[in-house]
């Protein structure tokens, strides 16, 4: 293989090169390349075991520079560290050790007849020379390996990459840079971690000041106690739910960081570079402007708080705009906040026109009002035809302690911490399988 510096981080890479940052293909600490002839190199002491174990992510087998140069290309975009064996000899030792190898078109006939154990997340990936695939009539190269057209060997020129992808039990059959994208979203779900799945619960008000957020901040806060919690303000004209937790102050980023955001957000942004409340995470507006959040950004944000957090809370605008309509459709469970007035009844039951609230999921959350008269719930679940999920106290101290700039006091007794507790339960009914 000739010398050739390419982007990206390899660790310990066999026959190919160590570094950080850049490579250089021909040298590394473990030995070095001799032209035209073998690699040769020397046992591993435990430490440099135990650093390759700790900090090695994914294992590329390949020996051609040019297709090492696009997996790496696509590694540092990503900031995942890659380890590369140039022949089945040392990629066998390491064959179990990573979640995810990737296999190089040129190795995976010798991969193949190596007789491998059979893992999961194995994946080939070859280098379409002229960025388009041979068959016209493939949409995508992206094959999934129990599919064998007949096009596939052709599309990178090597004989037998079918029959190889599937002896070797790959999941996928990538063609970079075509498949850039897939290949980035299979690094990036290595570099974050496991998924926790998290659910996510809307929250909306029937009329203006219903107290929505204070519900939604109330539920988030609770649930924060006993499971990793992200509290979404989704609402660009509302009075910003880190105002009302008195975290107004708070370092961290906000929706305007957020806004350009396109395609995968990385798990760290949400989980190290957003406000704190105690052990609830915060998602919010700042106090410049009052732009609606993009709905490219909405969908990057929860996805990733779907990765990171077992729980998404967030407090809806009582707009139809696509970034709600985005939270919506992946919501578990939507509330909907109603007080004790006969307008509000009334202009929830126009709420529930406009949004597209999916009836098998979502309740209603009935406030007394101070002052008010005392309505009998139900009688807002018969005019809406939703169920009451929960009833809501008289607050007194909830507006105070906004115009304080601190979060509103929550006893274990108090009618927002046991409305929160019951739809905490209702949600955890409503998991999946």
């Amino acid at each position: 293989m000739p010398n050739s510096e390419v982007p990206g981080r390899v660790l310990h890479s066999h026959g190919l090169g160590v570094a950080a940052g850049r490579c250089r293909i021909a040298s590394c600490r473990h030995g070095r390349r001799r032209s035209g002839g073998p690699v040769r190199w020397q046992a591993d002491s435990q430490d440099d075991q135990a650093e390759r174990d700790a900090g090695s992510r994914v294992l590329l087998a390949t020996d051609q520079a040019a297709l090492l140069d696009e997996v790496l290309r696509v590694a540092a975009a990503g900031g995942v560290e890659v380890e590369v064996a140039s022949h089945v000899a040392a990629l066998r030792p390491r064959w179990g050790a990573v979640p995810l190898v990737l296999i190089g078109t040129d190795l995976v006939a010798a991969v193949a007849a190596a007789g491998l154990v059979r893992r999961p997340g194995v994946v080939v990936v070859g280098r379409q020379a002229d960025g388009s695939s041979a068959d016209p009539s493939l949409a995508s190269p992206t094959l999934a390996a129990s599919q064998a057209p007949a096009a596939l060997p052709t599309l990178f020129g090597v004989p037998g990459v079918w029959e190889g992808a599937v002896a070797v039990g790959a999941e996928e059959v990538l063609a970079l840079p075509a498949d850039d994208g897939v290949l980035a979203d299979r690094l990036a779900d290595l570099r974050d971690g496991p998924s926790r799945d998290g659910a996510v619960v809307c929250v909306v008000g029937g009329r203006g000041g219903a107290g929505a957020s204070t519900l939604a901040a109330a539920l988030a806060r609770t649930a924060a106690r006993r499971r990793r919690t992200l509290l979404v303000d989704a609402d660009p004209l509302g009075g910003g739910v880190d105002v009302l937790l008195g975290a107004e102050d708070a370092a961290g980023l906000r929706w305007p960081d957020l806004a350009e955001t396109q395609g995968r957000l990385a798990g760290e942004v949400l989980g190290n570079g957003l406000p704190r409340v105690g052990d609830l995470t915060v998602l919010s507006y700042d106090r410049v402007g009052a732009t609606a959040v993009p709905p490219a950004a909405m969908v990057a944000a929860l996805a990733a708080a779907a990765r990171g957090f077992d729980l998404t809370v967030v407090d809806l605008p009582r707009t139809a705009d696509e970034a709600s309509l985005q939270a919506l459709s992946r919501a578990r469970l939507v509330v909907l906040v109603v007080p004790t007035q006969v307008r509000a009844a009334a202009a929830a039951e126009r709420l529930c026109q406009v949004l597209p609230l999916p009836s098998a999921a979502t309740g209603l959350v009935v406030r007394r009002t101070l002052g008010g008269k005392d309505y009998d719930p139900q009688a807002f679940a018969d005019a809406l035809q939703l169920p009451v999920w929960a009833v809501v106290g008289r607050q007194r101290n909830v507006p105070v302690a906004a115009e304080d700039r601190r979060p509103p006091r929550m006893s274990a007794r108090s009618s927002l911490t046991q409305a929160a507790e019951i739809l905490l339960r209702r949600l955890d009914a409503e998991q999946p399988a």
